[in-house]
């Protein structure tokens, strides 16, 4: 028998309501309903606010080393959200996955990239928080752009890499003349064992994904906030509010998905419970996408104030446009008043 692990927790309604009855089948609805509208706010707020980050990074700041990190952790949960209508369709049929085989790999190998780009980058910013503040006179030689492009391109890679699991177990599997796609490690059976390749990406998941680096951006956070307050020259709490932040940011939004993950190797018939749990714990993650460029860029002085120059730049060029077709459109309809009047042209 073919043992399917489905990594996006959904099984079809039947068996749902086979085992577990009707109550049980409108509450797990009323969960997909939720996950719908959650996803929905995630992709407004994730798209317009990391395009603003791409627009401003990316276009009207001058590259330094901040603005190439902040630009490459944008693209990266930009590409995240931009993809969730595909699942709010999905969940919004049932979990059928109507976009075919390609489409189904292609869409979770991009996720994982961008996941795993995303959480590889947050773990480097921290890095190099921590030592331009513990050696700013060595970073200043050395940190610079091409230097920082080329560690944005290496995490980009391994991103790449990592996403390879996806590529090989994601497929489609039609069940009842509903298609879905799940994560299936009994394809390579019985070269692998399914088990044990079903742990090994969950461990690496878990240990690359977010043991390691939650670990690196909480030491490095913790030394930054006691060597600032050694100097006693910091007069606002909020750079300590911040960082604070992004540390329960991260562990909030990713532990509770790995968790889970580890809870599901166990499971042949995932229920309700645990369905729900990672629907939210899978919401989590995009949510993190989502409020990076307020924890990381919108709170910095010089990109608030780039932002809002550009915004008015915007509003005033329109305007200025709108004026000018208004005066045109007055200057043709005054004309071809004259034209069909001569005595008034006469008079002038």
């Amino acid at each position: 028998m073919t043992t399917i692990f489905n990594y996006d927790q959904y099984e079809e309604e039947d068996n749902l309501t086979s085992t577990t009855g009707p109550s049980i089948k409108e509450e797990f609805t009323n969960v997909r309903i939720v996950v719908i509208i959650i996803y929905s706010i995630i992709f407004l707020l994730g798209v317009s606010g990391n395009g603003m980050v791409i627009w401003i990074s990316g276009f009207k700041m001058k590259k330094t080393p901040s603005t190439i990190w902040f630009l490459n952790l944008a693209i990266a949960d930009f590409v995240l959200t931009v993809f969730l209508p595909f699942y709010i369709a999905q969940v919004s049929l049932n979990y059928h996955w109507p976009f075919g085989r390609v489409m189904c790999k292609l869409c979770s190998a991009i996720l994982v990239v961008n996941m795993y780009t995303s959480v590889f980058l947050l773990t480097c910013i921290s890095i190099d928080r921590c030592a331009s503040v513990f050696y700013p006179v060595q970073m200043q030689n050395y940190r610079t752009n091409s230097l920082i492009a080329l560690i944005n391109l290496t995490v980009w890679v391994l991103g790449f890499v990592m996403s390879i699991p996806m590529l090989l177990f994601r497929n489609t599997y039609t069940f009842d003349n509903v298609t879905y796609c799940l994560k299936n490690f009994s394809y390579f059976a019985p070269v692998l064992d399914q088990k044990k390749s079903h742990s090994t990406t969950v461990i690496i998941s878990f240990l690359f994904g977010f043991l390691i680096p939650f670990f690196i951006i909480t030491i490095c956070y913790a030394n930054i906030i006691l060597r600032l307050k050694r100097k006693h020259n910091v007069k606002s709490n909020k750079p300590f509010r911040i960082m604070l932040a992004v540390i329960v940011a991260f562990f909030v939004c990713w532990f509770p998905y790995h968790v889970f993950s580890f809870i599901e190797i166990e499971l042949q018939k995932p229920g309700f419970v645990f369905k729900t749990g990672m629907a939210i714990a899978s919401c989590l993650i995009f949510l993190n996408s989502c409020i990076n460029p307020f924890l990381y860029v919108f709170v910095g002085q010089e990109f608030k104030k780039k932002m809002w120059q550009s915004i008015f730049k915007s509003l005033e060029n329109a305007f200025a446009e709108e004026t000018l077709v208004n005066s045109r459109f007055s200057t043709k309809r005054s004309l071809s008043q004259c034209s069909e009047h001569p005595a008034l042209t006469q008079t002038v």
